[in-house]
C-alpha cells in the first residue's frame, strides 16, 4: 500500500510499455480478467504519444487528464487520480466493497475493480464486468439481477465460493469473460448461455458492432440450422403484422374480396414451437425455437405486442401465460392453442411455449424512434455489444488502427460518448481503402452525429485528423 502512496507520475503511465503500472494492469494477468484495448481515459490521466493541437484543456505536452477540470498541471491531476487508486486499494482491503461500487468520478469501472480485486487479497472473483458477473453468478445457480451492483453480485459469488480457492473456482465457472478465453468462434457459446438463462434478450449498442450477425449465429447454434424466426420493426408494423388479424381474401366468382383473420408471423413461429413441445413428450427431440425482433426499437411496442406483454415474460412461458387474443371472438372452433390446454368452451388462446427464445436488437442512439416502453423493458435482459468488442471482424491491421483512433476521438467528442463509437462492419465495407471509407462511409455518419452543433466543423475536423492519422486527440495512448 505504501508503494501507491508514493508511485511517481512517471511510473504510473508512461510510454514504455512494462514500466507503468497502467500497462500492468491493463495487458496483464489475461486470466484474472484481462483489460487490454481499454480507453486511456479510464486510468484517470495517461501520457499521450503524439502531440495534440487545439487549446490546452485539461492537458500539457506531455500528459492528458480528460475528466479532472479545474487541475492546471499534470501532478496536480496524478495526485488526485493517485489518491482514488489508494482509496480504492484500501476499501478493498477493508472489504467495504459497496463503497467501491459508489465510487464513479475518476476511473473506469473495469479499472477500478481490477485494483480492488489487486487489493482484496483473493477475496473478490476476477471477473470485473457487470454482464460477465450476471452470467457467472447464474452459471452457479446463483439468482441475481442484471441490474444489480457489481458489489452485490461479487458478494454472492464470494459466498458461493467458501473456502475453495479462488483461481480453482474461477476456472469452474462457465462464463469466463473476455472472448478470447471461449474456444469457438467469436465467443458465441457464452452468448448462448445468456441467451438460454434469461430467454429475452435484446443487444443494444453502437452502428456496426454486428448485433444481427451476432443473433443469427446464436440462433443457428441454438437451433442447429438457419430456420429461426426474423422479422424488422419499422413505424408502420403492428399487432396485425406480428400476432394476428383480418386480411383481404383472393376475388372470388363474383369478384368480391372479403376478409380472413390470418396468423402473424410471431404467431406462426409459436405454432411451429408448441408443435415440437407436443411431439417432445410423445418420445420426439425437443427443439429450441429462437425468434429474431431486428430494430426492435423502431416500432411501437405497445401496438405491436398489445396483450402479449403477459405471454412473453419469460416468468410466464407456456400455460400460466396464456391470454385470449384481440379476435378470440371471432373463432368457432379450438385453435391449436386451446386444443394443447384441453379447452373446450373458450376459444382463442394464446401463450408462448416454453421452448421459444426471444433476441431483439436494436441501436439507442436512433434519434427517429421513442425511448422503449418500461413495461418491455423489464421483461428482456440487456447486453451492450461494444465497438472495441466488434474488432475481431478486422483483418487489415491499417483499418483497425483507423477504427481505434476514430473511437477514442468520438470518446472524447463533447456530448458523444461511447454509444456513439462506430462498430466494425461499417470499416469492412471498404478495408484497404481508406479515402473510399471515409468518403463514402464514415463522413456522413459522423455529419449526422454532428448535426446542428455549432462546432460541428471543428469537431469533424479533429475526428478525421483522427481517422486519418495526423497528430489529434484520437492519437493518444497510455
Amino acid at each position: 500500500m505504501e508503494s501507491l502512496r508514493e508511485m511517481p507520475l512517471e511510473k504510473y503511465t508512461n510510454l514504455n510499455g512494462e514500466d507503468s503500472f497502467c500497462y500492468w494492469l491493463e495487458t496483464k494477468g489475461t486470466k484474472l480478467g484481462d483489460h487490454r484495448h481499454s480507453s486511456p481515459i479510464e486510468f484517470g490521466i495517461y501520457e499521450y504519444m503524439n502531440k495534440p493541437r487545439g487549446p490546452r484543456k485539461n492537458r500539457d505536452d506531455k500528459y492528458r487528464w480528460p475528466y479532472l477540470s479545474g487541475k492546471t498541471t499534470a501532478q496536480e491531476a496524478y495526485e488526485t487520480v493517485r489518491e482514488e487508486v489508494v482509496r480504492i486499494a484500501t476499501l478493498a482491503k477493508q472489504g467495504d466493497f459497496e463503497a467501491i461500487d459508489r465510487r464513479t468520478e475518476i476511473l473506469g469501472t473495469m479499472v477500478k475493480w481490477k485494483i480492488a480485486y489487486l487489493y482484496s487479497d483473493y477475496a473478490l472473483v476476477p471477473v470485473f464486468d457487470a454482464f460477465w458477473l450476471f452470467l457467472a453468478c447464474h452459471s452457479s445457480g446463483i439468482e441475481c439481477s442484471q441490474n444489480e451492483p457489481i458489489s452485490q453480485m461479487q458478494r454472492k459469488l464470494i459466498k458461493s465460493r467458501g473456502n475453495e480457492d479462488v483461481f480453482r473456482f474461477y476456472d469452474s465457472l462457465q462464463i469466463l469473460g473476455p472472448a478470447q478465453n471461449d474456444p469457438d468462434e467469436n465467443g458465441v457459446s457464452k452468448y448462448v448461455d445468456f441467451v438460454e438463462t434469461c430467454r429475452n434478450v435484446i443487444f443494444t449498442g453502437a452502428p456496426g458492432t454486428g448485433k444481427t450477425y451476432l443473433a443469427r449465429k446464436i440462433a443457428e447454434k441454438m437451433m442447429g440450422g438457419s430456420d429461426y424466426g426474423f422479422v424488422q420493426f419499422h413505424p408502420s408494423y403492428d399487432y396485425t403484422d406480428f400476432v394476428e388479424g383480418l386480411r383481404p381474401t383472393p376475388p372470388d366468382a363474383n369478384g368480391n374480396i372479403g376478409f380472413s383473420l390470418t396468423d402473424g408471423v410471431f404467431k406462426r413461429f409459436c405454432i411451429r414451437a408448441l408443435r415440437n413441445w407436443n411431439d417432445s413428450k410423445k418420445g420426439a427431440p425437443l427443439r429450441k425455437f429462437v425468434f429474431i425482433i431486428d430494430e426492435i426499437n423502431r416500432g411501437d411496442v405497445s401496438k405491436i405486442f398489445g396483450e402479449l406483454f403477459f405471454s412473453i415474460d419469460p416468468d410466464y412461458r407456456g400455460t400460466k401465460g396464456r391470454i385470449l387474443t384481440q379476435y378470440a371472438n371471432m373463432l368457432t372452433e379450438p385453435n391449436e392453442f386451446d386444443a394443447s390446454m384441453g379447452e373446450e368452451s373458450a376459444f382463442g388462446h394464446f401463450f408462448v411455449p416454453e421452448n421459444v427464445y426471444i433476441i431483439g436488437t436494436m441501436n439507442d442512439i436512433d434519434r427517429s424512434v421513442e425511448s422503449m416502453d418500461f413495461a418491455m423493458r423489464r421483461r428482456f435482459a440487456w447486453k451492450e455489444i461494444t465497438a472495441e468488442e466488434s474488432e475481431g471482424m478486422l483483418s487489415d491491421d491499417d483499418t483497425l488502427m483507423r477504427m481505434r483512433r476514430l473511437n477514442r476521438q468520438i470518446l472524447l467528442t463533447p456530448n458523444l460518448g461511447e454509444a456513439y463509437q462506430i462498430g466494425a462492419s461499417y470499416f469492412m465495407k471498404e478495408q484497404g481503402d481508406a479515402e473510399r471509407l471515409w468518403r463514402f462511409h464514415l463522413k456522413g455518419l459522423l455529419r449526422e452525429y454532428l448535426r446542428g452543433r455549432a462546432d460541428a466543423d471543428a469537431q469533424m475536423e479533429k475526428l478525421e485528423r483522427a481517422y486519418r492519422g495526423t497528430a489529434d486527440d484520437g492519437d493518444e495512448s497510455i
